[in-house]
């Protein structure tokens, strides 16, 4: 039994692949007087989850081997009648994703990037209704100390869905009293143009208890036992309330079965979210307003970045195609003096106006070279004079990734550092294997006192090196499968081995790679040929 039933600190269990994603979520969680478990992948977490039995589950939707989607439905299995809150974090904002969740047995979900204010609301009402749940089951005298304060509506019907209990909520929340309700037809309170929506989600529940009780029974006489499954299905509808204004509410709906498995009725809860729907529907009405200032501001964004780069002795050649919103990526390369080339590449967390704002804050400080006492040949340096002035913060979101190296023509070396980033590809010759330039190291702006490493490297003639961002190997493809780092390294060493290959051969093979040719994150790469 979770401890959290005698404490206000709760056990929570972070599920996601990316490392620095954890860490973000843990300092959010942790900063509520939470304890935090985290794991990587579904495995771990199916382990963790039957060895420790947290309160609540935080799970990335897609991660490789397992996607979240598929762990939530084992967890269902894991868990039996007690019903862990798991709240899905995913990147994808579509109906369809959001279906998904819902019926692998998430309770709610929330989309990247992930805004701190909004995870601890969400959580706070997530734990909140789950110690509830639990503190129901101690007594009835708990039972009914919990359901009249409850601010949600506790409801029962029967077989033929007539309304058998209500709490005081129902009253609060739709203006009818509990007697003149009790006795009449749920649906009956349902908006007339959301009655088929509601009708199809308990024709499910009944159609789903039918295919199971059959089960159940060739099960019996084939000698064998089968334990009865009691299906579940969580929607939004409008309702009228009593002075005739329409609402929204959230059910979520659960069989109700008698000891031998027949059917007694149906239960579950109703919550208000009817200020959540109209802020999203005037938030729909701002992004519609504001998306010709957000594809002016992307215009602004790509102007600012270099020009390709046709010298002797260097040549740099450029990939930059946006995502569908406005994102995070720059990059910039230049002179520092006839002998040092400077270059590098940065993403910004997030997409919209703030992560663009933030990258072209960084383009320009670097861009005029205005860190005061910095030693701009020394990429260490650099990095540690940004990580002193972008300090993430409560929100959470404001931190970058970036890949920074001065290359010297004349001794042929390039020293470089990174914070976060991916690494960078350097191709000498067919006969030498692609070597990744990385260090270890966390993004710019999550720990203050974060140290910064570099290294250098020779650099042959006619070499070329590679510089880009995640968003171009970190590609959803249809089966549900990530593209990976090395899928991508292997498409730049059969592009090299081409004489005409082009950046852009290699991003138009990237993009059919993704589901429905649509990429989800800013693509930026650049080819830099050092002569």
């Amino acid at each position: 039994m979770s401890h959290s039933i005698h404490s206000n600190s709760a056990l929570i269990l972070i599920v996601d692949d990316d490392r620095f994603t954890r860490l973000m979520l843990r300092h959010i969680i942790e900063k509520e007087g939470n304890r935090v478990e985290e794991v990587e992948n579904g495995e771990q977490c199916l382990a963790t989850y039957a060895q420790l039995q947290p309160d609540m589950v935080l799970l990335d939707a897609m991660m490789p081997e397992m996607d979240g989607f598929t762990c939530c439905r084992k967890l269902q299995a894991l868990m039996g009648s007690d019903r862990t809150p798991i709240l899905m974090i995913t990147g994808l904002d579509d109906q369809t994703s959001v279906d998904r969740a819902f019926e692998a047995g998430a309770v709610d979900y929330v989309t990247k990037p992930i805004h701190a204010p909004v995870l601890r609301r969400r959580v706070r009402r997530l734990l909140e209704a789950s110690w509830a749940e639990k503190a129901l089951r101690k007594s009835e005298k708990q039972y009914r100390s919990v359901v009249e304060n409850l601010k949600e509506v506790i409801f029962q019907m029967n077989a033929e869905r007539q309304l058998t209990f209500l709490n005081p909520a129902w009253t609060e929340i739709t203006g009818f009293s509990v007697p003149e309700s009790i006795g009449k037809r749920f649906v009956d309170f349902i908006h007339p143009d959301d009655r088929h929506n509601h009708d199809a989600h308990f024709h499910y529940l009944l159609q789903s208890y039918s295919v199971n009780a059959l089960q159940v029974n060739e099960a019996k006489l084939a000698g064998e036992e089968l334990t009865p499954q009691t299906p579940d299905c969580c929607y939004q509808v409008r309702y009228l309330s009593k002075n005739g204004t329409v609402a929204y509410i959230e059910v979520y709906a659960r069989l109700l079965l008698n000891e031998n498995g027949t059917l007694r009725g149906i239960s579950g809860t109703l919550n208000d979210i009817t200020e959540r729907k109209q802020a999203e529907e005037e938030l729909q009405r701002q992004n519609q307003i504001l998306q010709q200032e957000l594809n002016q501001a992307a215009d602004y964004v790509r102007s600012l970045l270099p020009r390709p780069l046709t010298e002797s002795v260097v040549t740099i050649e450029q990939q930059f195609v946006p995502s569908l919103q406005l994102g995070g990526d720059a990059f910039d390369y230049y002179w520092l003096d006839s002998e040092h080339l400077v270059m590098y590449l940065l993403d910004v967390a997030g997409h919209g106006v703030k992560s663009a704002l933030l990258s072209v804050s960084v383009l320009n400080i670097l861009r005029s070279q205005s860190l005061t006492n910095t030693n701009f040949y020394q990429p260490s340096a650099v990095l540690t004079a940004l990580n002193t002035i972008f300090q993430m913060g409560d929100t959470g979101d404001d931190y970058f990734t970036i890949w920074y190296g001065v290359y010297n023509r004349t001794n042929r070396t390039l020293v470089y550092a990174c914070a976060g980033h991916p690494p960078a590809l350097l191709l000498a010759d067919a006969s030498t294997p692609i070597q990744r330039l990385e260090a270890k190291s966390i993004p710019i702006g999550m720990l203050p006192e974060a140290d910064f490493d570099e290294d250098l490297c020779e650099i042959k003639p006619d070499s070329t090196l590679y510089l880009f961002s995640d968003g171009v190997y970190e590609i959803h493809q249809a089966n549900g499968e990530i593209w990976g780092l090395n899928a991508f390294s292997e498409v730049l060493e059969i592009a090299s081995s081409s004489a005409n290959n082009t950046l852009t051969q290699v991003f138009n093979h990237i993009q059919s790679l993704g589901y429905k040719g649509i990429l989800s994150d800013d693509f930026s790469l650049l080819k830099i040929r050092l002569s």
